[in-house]
This record gives C-alpha cells, structure tokens and sequence, in this order.
C-alpha cells in the first residue's frame, strides 16, 4: 500500500473541507470584525466579496485529474510547493477552466 499517495490525498481533502466551511463561514450575510470584514462593527453588513476558494496540494507531481476534482470542488485557485510538477495538461485545464496554479 502507498502511504505517502494515502496520506496526500486525505490531506488534501481535510484542507477542500477546511477550505468550503471557511467560505461557507465568511458569505453569510453578516459577519465580525474578525472574519471577512475587519474594518467593520459587527453590527454592520459584510459588503466585502467572497475570497478565492483555494486549495493547497502537497503532492509532487499535479496531474490533469488533480485540477479537474478541484474543479469540481469549486476550487479557482491552487497552491502547490515549489518542486511540484505541473503536467502540461494540468496547466492547460486549468487555464482553460480559469483556475490560477500558484507555486509556494
């Protein structure tokens, strides 16, 4: 069994789920002063838009099939370590898809 693919992957899926509930958190109709809108009461209304979803990917080489589940996560921003490969059609699907890929 391939622990390093196992743990990557349920990682991956832990930070989409942490991900969708903060976004889930910060597009409610109001908000804090310590969650979306920092310069405001909490009495006021959020007027700020809803931040990028975004994803951090930890595996070594970002494949095609990678982007597309992010996609389908909702997902329009991905972060991936700096020795990550990016696949020529991972970066073609996501371009296409307008999914920025950032190298950290």
């Amino acid at each position: 069994m391939n622990y390093e693919a196992l743990v990557n992957e349920i990682l991956a899926r832990v930070m989409a789920k942490l991900q969708e509930m903060e976004n889930n958190k910060s597009t409610s109709s109001e908000c804090s002063a310590k969650t979306c809108c920092p310069d405001t009461t909490q009495s006021s209304v959020c007027t700020q838009s809803a931040p990028l979803k975004e994803m951090i990917i930890t595996k070594r080489v970002l494949t095609e099939s990678n982007v597309a589940d992010a996609r389908k996560q909702g997902i329009t921003k991905i972060v991936v370590g700096e020795k990550t490969i990016l696949t020529d059609l991972a970066k073609e699907y996501a371009a296409n898809n307008g999914i920025s890929i950032v190298k950290n």
